[in-house]
C-alpha cells in the first residue's frame, strides 16, 4: 500500500491568514516588490481605509505569476541574491476586502474573498499600465492612515530608493546609498561617530537592515540616536528572514554574533589607525571604547595608564557617597609607567573587607595619596606586576587618654580620644592627626587635632538610608549635632567647661541674653533653675 502527502488548498489558504502576526507586514512586502521590479522610486497614497502603491519598474507580464503562492516570478539574479518567497501578494489579500492590480497584463479588480476561495477571476485587458505597476487595497483590516504613515516612515529609514507618501518624500538617512559604508563579512556597516570622536552615549547598540528594511534593533525606538549605533545592511545572499512576516532573522543569535565579530574587527582597524596618529595620553583616554570593543591589548605598550582604570581618594570615607559627598575620583591625567616602575606612584587593589576595615583602608589611601585599580585591562598589561595587594592591615592609637560611649538615635559606639593613630598596610605607615576613624567593630578613634564640631565620623558608621533607600538628611544632621556635643562634653577638663558645653547645644532665645541664673543638678542629673541673679 502506498500513500502520499495531500493538501487541502482552501483550508490551507484560510489558515495562512493567521500565520501573519503583524498587520503591517503587507506594507514591507509591497515596498520590496516595487524595489525588485527596478523602479527608481515608489509613490504611495494612504487614507484610513485605502492604500495605493505605484512603481515605475518592469511591470507584470502575467498576472498568474502573482496569483501563484510560493512562485516569486523574479529573475535569476533577484532569486540568487534575495531569496524571495512568493508570499508578498498573499499578505495583501489578507489585509483588505478588495484589491486592484494594474500593469502590463491589464487590470485585475476583485474581492479578496473570491481570490482566496480560488474562484475564477476576470482580467480587464483594456486598462493597462505600460510602465510599472499600481496595487490598490480597499477596505483595510486593522490599518488606518496614521499607522500606515508611521510604519512607512520606519520602513523608508534605510530603504535604497525614494519613497513618497501622499506626495511627501520619506527620510532615508540610513540608506546604503547615503554616506560612506564599510564592506565587511556580513554586509555594509557604518560605525557610530562616538567611537572616532571619543564620545560616550547611553544609547549604544545596533540597527540592522535586511534588503533595506529594519530587521533588528536595540532600545525602545529603532530610529532614536541612530548616530550612536552600529548600522548594518546585511548581505541578503547570506542571511534570510523568518517567514511569513520577515520581522526576525533566521538563527538570529548566531547572526548577531557574526555582526558583533565583524564590528569588532572594523573598530580594531580604526583604533590601530588612531593610535598611529595620537599621543599616548589621547589614545589612552579611549579606554571605554577599547574595552567595549575588546581592543584593550592595544594599551599594553603605551607608557601611560588610562586615567579611567584608577581611583584617587580625595576625602575621608563615608557610607553614602551619593548623598554625603563622594571621596574618590578619576585622576585628571594618566599615570606614567616610569613613575609606577620606580615606585614614585603606587597602585593598590581594594581588599574585600568588613565595613570598618574598608574605612581604615580608605583613610589610608586618602592620607597616603596612593591610587586604586578600578578597571580591567588586558591580562598582559604592564601594570599588573606592580599592583599591590593588601596583605596585612592594622591600626595603632597614639596617646590614649580617655574613652566614652556615644548613644545616638542611629549610632551607638565606643569612642577613644587619642593624640593620633597610625594605619599600617603591609610595610607602609601613615599617621593621622585630624580625622576621626571608625577603626573597629565598636570603636571610633578621635584624634586631638580633629575639631570638636567635626561630626564626619557618623557618616562612616551609618548610611542614614530609610527602608525605601531614601536618604534621611534631617536625621543625619541631628545625629551629627549630637555627636559634636558628645565630643565637646567629653573633651572638657572641668565641670564648668562641661556644663558650658551642654548649654551650648541649643539656641538661647534673645529674651535671655545678658541674664544670670543660679542652677543646680541633683543626683539624677536633673537641672533646676533656682533663681535669677538681679
Amino acid at each position: 500500500m502506498k500513500t502520499q502527502l495531500k493538501i487541502n488548498e482552501k483550508k490551507l489558504l484560510s489558515s495562512l491568514k493567521h500565520a501573519f502576526t503583524n498587520s503591517h507586514t503587507v506594507l514591507g512586502e509591497l515596498l520590496q516588490n516595487a524595489r525588485r521590479s527596478g523602479s527608481p522610486e515608489i509613490h504611495i497614497t494612504a487614507e484610513d481605509n485605502y492604500i495605493s502603491i505605484r512603481d515605475e519598474g518592469n511591470g507584470i507580464d502575467d498576472i498568474n505569476t502573482l496569483l501563484t503562492i510560493a512562485e516569486s516570478g523574479w529573475d535569476l539574479n533577484i532569486i540568487e541574491h534575495e531569496h524571495p518567497f512568493g508570499l508578498g501578494f498573499l499578505s495583501a489579500l489578507f489585509a483588505c476586502e478588495r484589491i486592484m492590480v494594474t500593469s502590463k497584463f491589464g487590470t485585475l479588480f476583485a474581492m479578496t474573498a473570491d481570490i482566496l476561495a480560488m474562484r475564477p477571476l476576470t482580467i480587464n485587458t483594456k486598462i493597462v499600465q505600460d510602465k510599472g505597476t499600481t496595487i490598490t487595497l480597499e477596505g483595510l483590516h486593522n490599518l488606518n492612515k496614521r499607522d500606515i504613515i508611521n510604519h512607512l516612515k520606519r520602513l523608508a529609514f534605510g530603504f535604497p530608493i525614494p519613497v513618497f507618501v501622499n506626495g511627501v518624500l520619506m527620510e532615508s538617512p540610513l540608506s546604503k546609498n547615503e554616506g560612506e559604508w564599510l564592506n565587511t563579512d556580513v554586509g555594509l556597516m557604518r560605525l557610530p561617530d562616538r567611537i572616532r570622536s571619543n564620545r560616550f552615549s547611553n544609547h549604544e547598540g545596533m540597527l540592522v537592515f535586511l534588503q533595506g528594511v529594519p530587521i533588528y534593533y536595540t532600545g525602545i525606538w529603532f530610529d532614536y540616536n541612530v548616530e550612536d549605533r552600529v548600522i548594518v545592511h546585511l548581505d541578503s545572499r547570506q542571511f534570510m528572514a523568518r517567514l511569513p512576516d520577515r520581522d526576525k532573522l533566521i538563527d538570529q543569535d548566531e547572526v548577531l554574533g557574526k555582526i558583533k565579530k565583524a564590528a569588532r574587527a572594523e573598530v580594531r582597524k580604526l583604533m590601530i589607525e588612531l593610535k598611529k596618529n595620537e599621543t599616548a595620553d589621547v589614545f589612552a583616554s579611549r579606554y571605554k571604547h577599547l574595552s567595549e570593543w575588546k581592543c584593550l591589548d592595544l594599551l599594553n605598550d603605551l607608557p601611560v595608564l588610562p586615567a579611567q582604570v584608577v581611583l584617587q581618594y580625595t576625602g575621608a570615607p563615608n557610607c553614602s557617597p551619593d548623598y554625603m559627598g563622594g571621596f574618590t575620583c578619576l585622576p585628571e591625567t594618566p599615570i606614567l609607567r616610569g613613575d609606577v616602575e620606580s615606585g614614585a606612584v603606587k597602585v593598590f587593589r581594594a581588599p574585600d573587607k568588613d565595613e570598618y576595615e574598608s574605612m581604615t583602608y580608605s583613610m589610608f589611601m586618602f592620607e597616603s595619596g596612593h591610587y586604586e585599580i578600578c578597571g580591567s585591562l588586558d591580562a598582559d598589561h604592564w601594570i599588573y606586576p606592580h599592583i599591590k595587594n593588601v596583605e596585612a592591615m592594622s591600626v595603632e592609637s597614639i596617646g590614649d587618654y580617655t574613652s566614652a560611649r556615644f548613644h545616638g538615635s542611629w549610632v551607638d559606639v565606643g569612642v577613644r580620644f587619642v593624640d593620633s593613630y597610625k594605619i599600617r598596610i603591609n610595610d607602609e605607615i601613615v599617621e593621622v592627626f585630624d580625622k576621626a576613624l571608625y577603626a573597629d567593630a565598636d570603636l571610633v578613634l578621635f584624634p586631638a587635632g580633629c575639631r570638636s564640631h567635626d561630626a564626619q565620623v557618623v557618616s562612616q558608621l551609618c548610611s542614614f538610608l530609610r527602608d525605601n533607600d531614601e536618604f534621611d538628611e534631617t536625621q543625619y544632621d541631628l545625629e551629627g549635632d549630637k555627636f559634636a556635643t558628645f565630643i565637646t562634653v567629653n573633651r572638657s577638663t572641668t565641670p564648668i567647661e562641661m556644663f558650658q558645653a551642654v548649654l551650648n547645644v541649643g539656641r538661647i532665645p534673645d529674651s535671655l541674653f545678658n541674664k544670670q541664673f543660679i542652677v543646680s543638678i541633683n543626683e539624677h542629673g536633673t537641672v533646676s533653675v533656682e533663681s535669677e541673679i538681679k
